[in-house]
């Protein structure tokens, strides 16, 4: 069979200047931009909802202002706490029993090389855009390897 070779390429005849005096035409302080969209946002408004802080352990409240009215909702901080309320029993059962009908998880005798995975109930107070109550939510989340 007969060899092919490949050709040799020349040199490169192109020189490339990589200083910034190519760029002295663009100005080194700009002014901020100014957003000049029609959308108007809650932080446009200057309507931020307030952020209430709690001692840990203690249960989180949501203050919710909107139009001059102050609603507060305590979320529960256990799931103890939170089966002692009808609402939120019911929403508890509500995710379990989505959890059930969407085959999450099968349960299985133990062994001892199994790796175990905890859970917790995390729970939080939804409202519509008026501020009203929308619901009572339930999340049953993974919380890592025991």
């Amino acid at each position: 069979m007969p060899q092919i070779s490949s050709p040799t390429l020349p040199a490169c005849p192109l020189a490339v200047d990589l200083t910034l005096s190519q760029f002295s035409d663009i100005p080194t302080t700009s002014k901020p931009a100014i957003n000049t969209h029609p959308m108007q946002t809650r932080t446009k408004a200057s309507a931020y909802k307030p952020i209430t802080f709690t001692k840990t352990g203690a249960p989180k409240t949501t203050t919710l202002l909107i139009t001059g009215k102050s609603l507060v909702h305590s979320e529960p901080s256990s799931a103890r706490e939170a089966l002692a309320s009808d609402h939120w029993k019911e929403a508890m059962q509500l995710e379990y029993d989505t959890l059930e009908k969407n085959n999450t998880w099968i349960m299985v005798p133990f062994s001892s090389d199994m790796h175990i995975v905890g859970n917790k109930w995390v729970f939080r107070t939804q409202y519509h855009a008026d501020g009203s109550l929308q619901k009572y939510k339930a999340k049953l989340v993974a919380k890592g390897f025991q």
